[in-house]
């Protein structure tokens, strides 16, 4: 399938709202250019640190309920204005000690300045498998997954959840199967959440499409809590450490 990269620009990107500058932390917003090129100085910075660093790792814990059920981290790599995003996540629920799902997921992205130059995840989710394979092109940026191929404006997000610029979207590729889903944003407001040892001010978005995720963007624009609505269970990622 071709989507018209053209035409699809202005269906992907909204105006920025003003809840998109209040989470980016000045009037008027920081554009996605300057977001990433601060990662991870912006990672460190949000929560109090203060070292610059060309590696920096976001390790969550995930919850279902009280219970920890698996480990989710995004960790970045900065060569200039290139910049690297490696995500890893592994989730088993069990039953009475007995394994009854188990899923795992690694991806991939490269970004160069605002742009998205390539994407590669693999997903087992409970024995199916699943890949996707994204590369930036003349007319856009090209996909292939499980759920078809096309191409579409060089703008596109994918919907690993740690660019806050999502926000501003109303369209991501869904990093499991390749399909780009339509989003709808929700601005929920301010919560206090707990985040690597310390309490912090962060600003909620209700996003729903093919789930409903729940994000939680301190003023920097830094992802401090994620939490999912699937399957009929509230899985929580909750930000353990920086590293």
């Amino acid at each position: 399938m071709t989507v018209n990269a053209e035409s699809t620009v202005t269906r992907l990107r909204r105006p920025r709202t003003a809840a998109a500058a209040r989470v980016a932390g000045r009037d008027g917003g920081l554009p996605r250019r300057a977001l990433l090129a601060l990662v991870p100085a912006l990672l460190l910075a949000g929560l109090g640190r203060a070292r610059a660093a060309d590696q920096t790792s976001l390790q969550f814990e995930v919850f279902r309920g009280q219970d920890s059920v698996g480990d989710h981290s995004i960790t970045f790599l900065r060569d200039g204005e290139r910049l690297q995003v490696e995500t890893r996540t592994e989730v088993q629920l069990e039953l009475i000690g007995v394994p009854v799902y188990t899923y795992t997921h690694q991806g991939r992205e490269v970004w160069q300045g605002p742009y998205l130059q390539s994407l590669e995840t693999q997903t087992n989710d409970d024995g199916t498998s699943h890949r996707v394979s994204g590369r930036r092109t003349d007319q856009g940026f090209s996909v292939e997954g499980s759920a078809g191929s096309f191409v579409v404006s060089a703008g596109v997000i994918p919907g690993s959840y740690w660019n806050s610029d999502l926000i501003e979207t109303n369209a991501l590729i869904d990093v499991e199967t390749g399909e780009l889903f339509e989003i709808v944003v929700e601005d929920r407001g301010y919560d206090i959440v707990k985040a690597a040892d310390e309490e912090v001010r962060a600003r909620r978005f209700r996003v729903t499409g093919e789930r409903i995720a729940h994000l939680w963007y301190d003023a920097s624009g830094l992802i401090v809590k994620m939490a999912f609505e699937t399957r009929g269970e509230y899985i929580e990622h909750r930000l353990r450490r920086i590293v």
